[in-house]
């Protein structure tokens, strides 16, 4: 008795030392955290121990539960490094569903690679990929970081992407007493503590559980939906520079500072840009002949080595190489345009974010220079795009339309908010003419004008093959059994700048029921609009505005009648307007349709409102007009 009993006793503390090392069990997530996730955090910990303004140490651990084949990309773990940062120390541990470890990563499992979309670049990339398993399954990874050299931030901490749940995560930074830090946590202030202990200031924030985020049509940006602590120094040093940022002007001042005397122009460079500058009358002409030598004679090349990652190349570097990354085109075009006498700034922008963190200085914030460049005394001014000197001289790109910059002027930052385009501006005309058969089969011809946001996006066109031509015509064409017979696509880059497209196709258009023909009278707006998410809760945000106009004339076969026409019709509230309009001749109908979207930022409570301008758009794209076909 006393044997069996101490088997059981044996028996039950085995049992509970087994279950001892099962961690992280699927079947501990709550039920509300799995809710449309793909998968989920299970713990996530970041503390960072700053030991001088050069050097300081990042220890992380990162616990991810894998619920869905579409999260796997979750369980990847990867970490770039550069030359002011080295990983000492990773391990790993894979778990099933119950929890029980399965495989142990250790450090010589990683992969290196120094593959990156920057061309030029001194970033080592570490990653690793599990294994196939069946879902779900629990990655466990644990790793250091030191950093020297200085820094001008400290890591930052984003806990959670889209479609994944957080149980919950804390950062901890610690700096040396005395060090004055400033931080920002968005898109709420997290808990937030302050400890002084011993020589240290030591802070603490704590992300509660949250449900995984599902991303919607128009939605807000990411730095307003997911969790994301940014902490940095008011003082920094980065290799041999020291800057502040304790305001725009000052972070402005260092970017000033590291830029300064790399505006030389080698002697060639000078003398060519004398001569093609001689005979222009007007500091519009100068400009023009600067930029398009520039396009003749540069390349973009992104950079990031060092501090070259914020300090452009010299002029003479570019000069010479005949590339650069947005900062060194920058500068040169910036060097160039000094040379005959016109004055211009360089402007950090985002290409993301429309406003920047107005009491906040950053440069997590600014991943793009353009040239910001004054041409008359009343404070008027174009945007050049550098890397991109294909676009008209100054057409301002659709991702920096009405976003704010820091312009570096006077030696220092200043904030300005650039120019944005208005409906009207950012346009689309169609004028088309569809020759109906009695087989419901048609002959279309059409001519389109496309400004704004509409040319930037179909502008390559001009200079693509013949066959991706007709690719992106049936692409915007909603027919049936469509062939495109000619195309041809012209960029006119002058005064207004537009593409013209001339297209005469062949498309199955008429839908035959018996003695019928069914025929929808616009072609060109797409029948599936957008819809909103049931559980929308968040603003709706319309970043582009636009505005669009077809006018289709339908010309009716020999041996078939008008049977019924849609009437017109005016639908307006605060997202914009739609018109249909119908003018019936002897043999043919002309059909008006135009469309406008207003930009703007709109509370939720609006939602019915945009879901009805969709259901208005909607309905006018599958408007029909009915044909009886003799017999």
């Amino acid at each position: 008795m006393t044997k069996y009993i101490l088997c059981i006793l044996i028996s039950v503390c085995f049992s509970g030392y087994i279950q001892a090392q099962n961690k992280y069990p699927v079947a501990d997530i709550p039920d509300s955290l799995k809710k449309d996730a793909y998968s989920v955090v299970r713990d996530y910990k970041l503390e960072t121990t700053a030991n001088s303004s050069t050097n300081y140490t990042s220890n992380y651990h990162k616990v991810v539960t894998v619920l869905d084949n579409k999260g796997i990309d979750e369980a990847l773990w990867i970490y770039p490094t550069d030359r002011h940062t080295e990983i000492t120390s990773f391990k790993g541990v894979i778990y099933d569903s119950n929890g029980k470890p399965v495989k142990t990563i250790k450090r010589g499992d990683l992969v290196q690679t120094s593959l990156s979309e920057h061309l030029a670049t001194d970033n080592v990339r570490y990653y690793y990929q599990p294994p196939a398993m069946s879902c779900p399954y629990t990655v466990e990874y644990t790793w250091e970081v030191k950093g020297s050299k200085g820094y001008m931030d400290y890591p930052s901490f984003f806990p959670v992407s889209e479609r994944q749940s957080l149980e919950g995560a804390i950062y901890i930074l610690t700096v040396p007493q005395g060090t004055e830090t400033r931080s920002c946590c968005l898109p709420h202030d997290w808990d937030h503590m302050v400890d002084n202990i011993g020589k240290n200031t030591v802070q603490t924030w704590k992300v509660p559980a949250m449900r995984s985020i599902v991303k919607d049509y128009m939605d807000e940006d990411d730095m307003k939906l997911f969790p994301l602590i940014i902490s940095e120094p008011v003082s920094f040093c980065y290799d041999d520079t020291k800057g502040d940022m304790t305001s725009w002007e000052d972070l402005g001042a260092w970017f000033y500072g590291i830029s300064a005397g790399r505006d030389v122009l080698p002697d060639n460079v000078r003398n060519e840009i004398t001569r093609r500058t001689a005979d222009c009358k007007t500091n519009i002409e100068k400009i023009k002949a600067v930029y398009d030598y520039l396009a003749e004679n540069t390349r973009y090349v992104s950079i990031q080595l060092g501090i070259g990652g914020w300090q452009p190349m010299s002029a003479k570097e570019v000069a010479s190489t005949g590339f650069g990354d947005c900062k060194a085109l920058t500068n040169y075009m910036q060097s160039m345009l000094k040379h005959v006498g016109i004055e211009s700034y360089h402007a950090l922008i985002s290409t993301t974010y429309e406003t920047l963190l107005k009491d906040f200085p950053n440069m997590h914030q600014l991943n793009h220079d353009v040239l910001y460049v004054s041409v008359a005394d009343g404070g008027d001014y174009i945007l050049i795009e550098c890397t991109n000197p294909r676009l008209p001289l100054g057409f301002i790109p659709q991702t920096l339309c009405g976003h704010e910059a820091l312009i570096i002027k006077d030696s220092k930052g200043t904030l300005v908010k650039i120019k944005g385009r208005s409906e009207e501006e950012n346009k689309k005309n169609t004028i088309a003419t569809i020759k109906m058969r009695l087989d419901g089969k048609a002959d279309m011809t059409f001519q389109q004008d496309m400004y704004g946001t509409f040319y930037e996006d179909s502008k390559y066109l001009a200079e693509e093959t013949a066959e991706n031509r007709v690719g992106y015509i049936k692409r915007n064409l909603y027919t049936k059994g469509t062939s495109v017979n000619t195309v041809n696509i012209r960029d006119n880059r002058e005064d207004t700048p537009r593409v013209h497209a001339d297209v005469s196709a062949k498309a199955d258009y008429g839908e035959i029921a018996g003695s019928q023909m069914f025929i929808r009278c616009n072609p060109f707006i797409n029948p599936s609009v957008y819809k909103l998410r049931n559980d929308r809760i968040r603003p709706i945000v319309i970043r582009t505005p636009f505005s669009r106009s077809e006018t289709v004339t339908i010309e009716i076969p020999e041996g078939a009648v008008i049977e019924g026409l849609p009437k017109p019709s005016h639908y307006e509230n605060i997202f914009g307007s739609t018109d249909f309009n119908v003018q019936q001749n002897e043999r043919s109908v002309t059909f008006t349709t135009s469309i406008v979207c207003h930009k703007g930022r709109f509370d939720n409570s609006q939602k019915n409102d945009f879901t009805e301008f969709q259901k208005q758009v909607e309905r006018m794209a599958k408007t029909l007009m009915v044909l009886t076909i003799k017999q």
